[in-house]
């Protein structure tokens, strides 16, 4: 967890990295959007998971997406 809390806090590892990646936005009105893609048939998907965090109206908004539909939402105070 970071010292200063943060909209939102992404914490990340890789195979073959040597150091993950933790990370957040940096104003109080920041956040972030993450694409995962996945390799299949020697194409790449690009509809597979999709992860926002946005302030909206002062509220907090986390949505997860997979292929396209909504299937997590969740909504805070700031």
């Amino acid at each position: 967890m970071p010292r200063n809390v943060r909209n939102f806090w992404i914490e990340l590892s890789v195979d073959g990295k040597k150091t993950p990646v933790a990370t957040g936005p940096r104003s109080r009105s920041g956040g972030f959007h993450c694409k995962v893609l996945q390799r299949a048939d020697g194409a790449i998907h690009h509809d597979d998971i999709t992860v926002e965090g946005i302030v909206r109206d002062g509220l907090l908004e986390l949505k997860v997406w997979v292929s396209g539909d909504v299937i997590f939402k969740r909504t805070t105070k700031a």
